[in-house]
């Protein structure tokens, strides 16, 4: 007998390519405008196209195991549009200027590679390889972070793999559907990662390009939940996660919860002072066999306009366990670019 829940993914993954193909001839005649605007994941380039853009990292950090300065981003994007495809491209180059005596990075990395149409008023078609739609914390770009890192569950899901997504909202509802190659890429198609992600927007959005207080105006709450299963892995998660921004003031806590598993959360607390200055705190819990938990304080200075496209990071961390392998302080600078 056929297993009834590979037997229902399999046909969700047809519907995908119907939907896809069926809507080419609605697509011809569509004018550029149409195209949705609502993104999973934007880069955040000016221009129709192809336009280039990109970012570095350049951090230092320093923990109880030593000292290292390194660049943790080269970051080439481009972006455009053919007709009514838009389409993104982006590759990191850190490799080429890394010691690879450690083994680590690849001289090249590829990044983003996905093209995206309309399928109908208010849906969009994702083809090629993007982030998982899982977590705000996740999903927005490493340029726009709030503290040096992301939450330790946004950067346990903010992996890209090759697949197929349908997104759009209704209202002040957004919502995503993605089948990807599972195992972080390691697995294919027929052993895939499925994602479900809602997001309520009760108030404004929280989960715009940014983490944190800093560019957004207004009263903003949103609710956000997922589910991921991975044929490749058997992880089977649900994501929770909720943000409130208002008057320089920014709120925002996660959490996995993985069937059999830990639940990891974070609760993020950040303030805007004198204009160009964000002040944030954070706490997690792993959640793990030997309590594990995390402090975080972190400063950051902004330059310009926006200015998460300059600016400086300060962050402290003071992590306890019952694992001395697990605890110690860590102390790191960085300077994040985008051009």
């Amino acid at each position: 007998m056929n297993n009834p829940v590979k037997l229902m993914k399999n046909t969700l993954l047809t519907c995908f390519i119907l939907a896809a193909v069926t809507a080419g001839p609605a697509l011809a005649n569509a004018n550029e405008s149409e195209v949705t605007t609502i993104t999973h994941a934007p880069l955040s380039l000016a221009g129709d196209g192809p336009s280039l853009g990109g970012y570095i990292l350049v951090h230092y950090g320093d923990d109880d195991d030593g000292s290292e300065m390194k660049y943790r981003a080269v970051r080439v994007e481009m972006k455009g549009s053919q007709g009514v495809m838009q389409y993104a491209f982006s590759a990191d180059f850190k490799g080429t200027i890394d010691d690879h005596l450690e083994g680590g990075d690849e001289a090249v990395s590829l990044k983003d590679a996905f093209a995206t149409w309309s399928v109908s008023d208010g849906t969009t078609a994702t083809f090629g390889r993007f982030k998982e739609p899982i977590l705000h914390s996740g999903i927005h770009s490493s340029s726009r972070r709030l503290m040096v890192e992301r939450t330790g569950n946004g950067g346990d899901f903010d992996d890209r793999n090759a697949g197929l997504m349908l997104n759009g909202g209704f209202g002040d509802v957004q919502w995503w559907v993605a089948m990807q190659e599972g195992g972080d890429g390691e697995g294919t198609m027929e052993k895939k990662q499925t994602t479900v992600r809602a997001v309520y927007n009760v108030m404004g959005s929280a989960f715009g390009k940014y983490q944190g207080a800093y560019g957004y105006e207004g009263s903003n709450l949103s609710i956000g939940v997922a589910s991921v299963e991975d044929d490749f892995s058997g992880l089977s998660a649900t994501a929770m996660e909720v943000g409130y921004v208002s008057d320089g003031w920014c709120i925002y806590a996660d959490m996995i919860d993985e069937d059999g598993g830990d639940s990891p959360t974070s609760l993020t607390l950040s303030r805007v002072v004198h204009t160009n200055y964000e002040l944030a705190f954070r706490v997690e819990e792993d959640d793990d066999a030997f309590d594990t938990s995390h402090l975080i304080a972190g400063l950051n200075w902004y330059q310009g306009g926006d200015g998460h496209n300059l600016k400086w990071q300060l962050n402290f961390t003071e992590s306890e366990s019952d694992n001395p392998a697990n605890e110690g302080s860590r102390l790191d600078f960085g300077l994040v670019w985008r051009f």
